[in-house]
């Protein structure tokens, strides 16, 4: 599994699983991010990662691929 989001209570968390790549940040876990935005009642967002790696930056070969920038909010 790529990408698994959960809430618990007020929390939104986006776990991603792209060990292969240092889970960098490409579009479809931007948009599961976005999933924050779209509900009131959440307070917090966690993006985390599974496998020993955890990076905030994004992935630059789907960039390099002329992919839309992907911007975190």
């Amino acid at each position: 599994m790529k990408l698994r989001t959960e809430v618990r209570d007020d929390v939104f968390i986006v776990t991603t699983n792209r060990p292969e790549v240092r889970n960098c940040v490409d579009r479809e876990i931007a948009e599961a991010l976005s999933g924050f935005d779209a509900d009131d009642s959440l307070k917090v967002k966690v993006l985390t990662g599974e496998g020993g790696y955890f990076c905030q930056g994004a992935d630059l070969k789907e960039a390099g691929y002329g992919a839309e920038a992907v911007a975190l909010s």
